[in-house]
């Protein structure tokens, strides 16, 4: 099951493009973006090691999002390509709010 990381504002979109490349014919795409108070690379608050991850660190609200969308369970059909995208979102709520139109920007142009 291809699971790839993108972070906003990350130019370089070759594991990406790798992955869209090997996706049969027919399999679905999800985006997953995560919500306030997440910031990629933090030790503590990073989704990609978190919700956004097959196998979250153990934490009492650390639930994988492609996990419960069934991805990782094999069967029969193709599985969906999972895009987990990430930004900085940690610091006040307005720094978020204030953040989140250039996100929306990064995100277009990764869709």
């Amino acid at each position: 099951m291809p699971l790839v990381d993108h972070v906003a504002g990350q130019t370089d979109f070759t594991a990406l493009d790798s992955a869209l490349r090997a996706h049969p014919d027919g399999a679905g795409v999800i985006v997953m973006i995560h919500g306030y108070k997440f910031a990629p690379g933090h030790p503590e608050f990073c989704p990609f090691e978190d919700i956004l991850s097959l196998t979250p660190r153990k934490r009492a609200r650390a639930v994988s999002w492609p996990g419960n969308l069934g991805v990782g369970l094999g069967g029969p059909r193709p599985e969906p390509l999972c895009i987990a995208f990430g930004w900085q979102s940690r610091g006040t709520f307005w720094r978020a709010w204030n953040t989140a139109q250039t996100v929306g920007g990064d995100l277009s142009r990764l869709l």
